[in-house]
């Protein structure tokens, strides 16, 4: 298969534009327009290691989705299950803190696989307080109108007394 016929099903497979193809190697849309129409005339090979990178880095990215890895209960996880318990049985509020690839939200997938009265909320930088609160409310089967103050009361009137808890 030639490269052009694999950045073309790359793009079908995963929705990509010229334009996102070109920013995701640093060239300009024209340059892959060009290329994709075999009318580039500039250094082909650049552009050819360019594209074949992009295009081994996204089939990378595809298997590295596809794996789950599994919960390992080191020292450290068992200690941050602790943590996740603790604050359970006193429903009070804790803190489980580190770098980043040290297993924090692993621990809490754990903690949330074994108690089903537990609410894993996945949350990113990006994510608002509103965001995390809808979420909240998703799972809780509480209005998730108004504001966020209405949000926050309709979800503490849902979980007060509830025994549940919630991991963010």
């Amino acid at each position: 298969m030639s490269l052009v016929q694999e950045l073309t099903e790359l793009m079908e497979e995963k929705g990509f534009s010229q334009a996102q193809v070109a920013r995701g190697i640093g060239r300009s849309t024209a340059m892959i327009n060009q290329y994709l129409q075999g009318k580039y005339v500039g250094n082909t090979a650049t552009l050819e290691t360019q594209l074949e990178q992009l295009i081994r880095r996204e089939r990378d990215r595809e298997k590295v989705r596809h794996l789950k890895p599994a919960f390992i209960a080191t020292y450290t996880a068992r200690k941050g299950l602790e943590v996740c318990r603790l604050a359970h049985m006193d429903g009070e509020i804790n803190v489980i803190y580190g770098d980043a690839g040290m297993g924090k939200t692993m621990v809490m997938r754990e903690y949330a696989r074994q108690q089903s009265d537990a609410i894993l909320i996945e949350a990113d930088p990006g994510y608002t307080a509103r965001v995390i609160l809808e979420e909240l409310c998703n799972r809780l089967g509480v209005n998730r109108r108004g504001n966020l103050h209405e949000m926050s009361e309709a979800c503490i009137t849902a979980l007060r007394g509830s025994g549940r808890i919630i991991l963010v």
